[in-house]
């Protein structure tokens, strides 16, 4: 073999590298991006799924300011059940749901502990809301079991709730993730009538 032909093998060679390592690159970037994508539509999708449960057969809903514009929200359950569904009862000479249990959602660390600062996604069971507001968490929708780790992680969370003859909740939700060393953001926005209202 001349010098001559083994400087084209060599670069024949260098290019065939280059274009696998670029090949390579392109790939687990894509990869990179459609896993933080998936996951962050996956958060933002189960959190506004699983209030939207809960919001769906309220009979109220308000929300409430922590660290940024109404980033809590509590809403309040109708107090009677039959067969595993809120039931109006008589009150007087009209039919009406009665006021039952209050549920917060908000963000929060590990603890769940309702002023600290977070990005775990929790409810918990309203104690007072006067003359501060004290929630007890409820871990097992919070947490996965035996862990400190949230099932629901989120960067923001903001409320609406719009007043009407049927009221609705409008929820906004947003996750980060990271592409390389771009950041990106996904937002996520859901309204669910308030069909005990």
């Amino acid at each position: 073999m001349t010098v001559i032909e083994l400087m084209i093998a060599v670069t024949v060679s260098a290019v065939l590298i280059a274009a696998l390592c670029e090949t390579y690159w392109v790939m687990a970037g894509e990869f990179e991006r459609q896993q933080g994508e998936g996951d962050a539509l996956a958060y933002t999708s189960f959190a506004c799924s699983r209030i939207s449960e809960y919001a769906a057969v309220s009979i109220s809903a308000q929300t409430y300011s922590r660290y940024a514009p109404d980033d809590a929200l509590c809403v309040q359950l109708p107090a009677d059940m039959a067969y595993g569904i809120y039931v109006p009862v008589q009150v007087g000479p009209q039919v009406d749901y009665r006021p039952g249990q209050q549920i917060m959602f908000y963000l929060s660390d590990s603890t769940g502990n309702y002023d600290r600062r977070g990005n775990i996604l929790w409810s918990g069971a309203v104690i007072s809301l006067w003359p501060s507001v004290t929630v007890t968490p409820d871990q097992s929708w919070s947490l996965y079991p035996g862990s400190q780790q949230g099932r629901i992680i989120l960067d923001s969370v903001q409320f609406d709730v719009a007043m009407g003859v049927r009221d609705r909740l409008t929820m906004s939700v947003s996750r980060a993730y990271r592409i390389g060393r771009t950041q990106k953001t996904l937002f996520a926005q859901q309204t669910v009538c308030l069909q005990n209202s």
